[in-house]
């Protein structure tokens, strides 16, 4: 093995020490879940991997899934009680492959009972600068609303912008209109004209989304109403989605 890969496995180690010291300090409790589950994941953008059963069927059913997230597991034992909680494991993700996704990847996925949001966001932004200061690296954070980022940036407002507009500034890029909704038109122009632009030494923090992309989150009533979700990039990688 040469002194490169050496060096990204031993910085790998050392981060997954920071991040457990980090939740030991703040008394969440590690916790581990199956990978392997009788249900596939629910999330209609994301393919689950299966897998076949060979044992004696008294033991369940023959057709596996490989999780996707360990949502669903955490979320039952937070049902149950166990209180603040994270899992930092392997998940699986059929059909993703590139520069910024593989098929099977480690993620940190933590809940904080009782904490709305915006805690959240403070402690992802925490944690992020602490994994940054192991190496000697700062960001600069910015901090904005879902809504504020397309007025600043782009000059509409996304919850009333027609789709014709949408699209127009979509020009040029070479992408097939047919079949594109409201949602499709505002998540291409996050991927192709927002998140490519945020600078390299920043992290960026945008929350509170349309209804329409609540992904399990809680609405929060209004005109419009919105999703008490967010994401979390540093420079033009999405890094947390909370």
């Amino acid at each position: 093995m040469g002194a490169e890969p050496l060096a990204a496995l031993r910085l790998r180690a050392r981060l997954y020490a920071l991040v457990r010291a980090y939740f030991a300090e703040h008394q969440v409790l590690e916790v581990e879940t199956p990978i392997l589950s009788e249900a596939g994941n629910t999330e209609p953008n994301i393919e689950s991997f299966s897998t076949r059963f060979s044992g004696h069927i008294d033991a369940g059913a023959r057709e596996r899934w490989l999780r996707t997230s360990p949502e669903y597991p955490l979320k039952r034992l937070l049902a149950a009680g166990v209180g603040d909680c994270y899992e930092l494991g392997r998940v699986f993700r059929n059909g993703e492959a590139g520069g910024r996704h593989n098929p099977e990847f480690t993620m940190l996925e933590w809940y904080r009972v009782g904490w709305d949001h915006r805690r959240l966001m403070q402690e992802t932004i925490d944690l992020v600068e602490a994994a940054l200061a192991m190496v000697g690296r700062r960001a600069e954070v910015v901090v904005t609303s879902y809504r504020q980022l397309f007025l600043d940036e782009l000059g509409i407002d996304p919850a009333h912008a027609p789709v014709d507009d949408l699209r127009v500034l979509m020009a040029g890029s070479g992408i097939a209109p047919e079949g594109l909704g409201h949602d499709d038109w505002l998540d291409l122009l996050i991927t192709h004209r927002l998140q490519p632009a945020f600078p390299r030494d920043r992290i960026t923090v945008i929350h509170d989304y349309p209804a329409s992309q609540c992904a399990l989150a809680r609405i929060r009533p209004g005109e419009p109403p919105l999703a008490e979700r967010f994401e979390l990039y540093l420079g033009r990688y999405e890094l947390a989605n909370g």
